[in-house]
């Protein structure tokens, strides 16, 4: 199998240097680099990090990931050519401009090719920020269900399907699998409410319950109720 096969389908043997095991996700893997290899690169590249801050290779494939699920097609493909640049291109656009509209920064610190990222370590907040101005998948299901509150915000009655909300909401889920938060079921991807955030904010990776409000007045003021 050619390298570019190989980005292609599972990419956790590339020739990259490292010392620890390979992370392998759903869609990108990570190579952590070594702390003389970090150390180097952070004096060579002047990245704006501390000299000893670990650094790591993220390379990312053209797998598409639904349901948990990798697609395969004929001839032993396991995704769609150009999927992953086309994904990082995305995720660079939307990176550069939170960073320059002073919202947040991001873990990335180059891009030496479309499906590489030379990253640093980052603390991540354990939630993913889902904006919905429709009624569809999930939430419909929900409220065809009888179900009138959704991540704590209360949804009028007499919605039809795919049909726009009154309103922009941003409802929150978990973001990987945490442990010993009360009503919260350690499973990844799971709805949450502001009062779940706010009552285990710990947990969740943010360092005060202040912290909660400044990220979700920055993601919008909706979502924050």
């Amino acid at each position: 199998m050619g390298l570019a096969h190989k980005v292609l389908a599972v990419n956790d043997d590339l020739p990259i240097r490292t010392d620890a095991p390979v992370h392998s996700g759903k869609v990108r893997s990570v190579y952590w680099l070594t702390a003389a290899d970090s150390a180097r690169l952070v004096a060579e590249r002047g990245y704006a990090v501390a000299p000893d801050a670990p650094l790591a290779i993220m390379v990312i494939s053209d797998r598409i990931s639904a349901f948990d699920c990798i697609w395969h097609a004929e001839g032993g493909m396991r995704g769609v050519p150009g999927k992953g640049a086309a994904l990082n291109a995305i995720s660079n656009h939307w990176f550069r401009l939170f960073r320059e509209r002073g919202l947040a920064d991001s873990h990335i610190l180059e891009i030496p090719h479309p499906l590489v990222w030379i990253v640093q370590k980052a603390r991540p907040v354990m939630i993913e920020a889902i904006a919905r101005q429709y009624i569809t998948g999930s939430m419909w299901r929900a409220y065809e269900k009888g179900e009138r509150e959704f991540c704590g915000i209360t949804i009028p009655d007499g919605l039809a399907r795919d049909q726009k909300l009154p309103e922009l909401l941003i409802t929150p889920s978990s973001k990987g699998i945490l442990q010993g938060i009360p009503g919260v079921p350690a499973v990844d991807d799971v709805n949450i409410t502001r009062s779940d955030i706010e009552k285990n904010y710990a947990a969740f990776n943010f360092r005060s319950v202040q912290d909660i409000g400044t990220a979700t007045r920055r993601c919008c003021a909706r979502g924050s109720r």
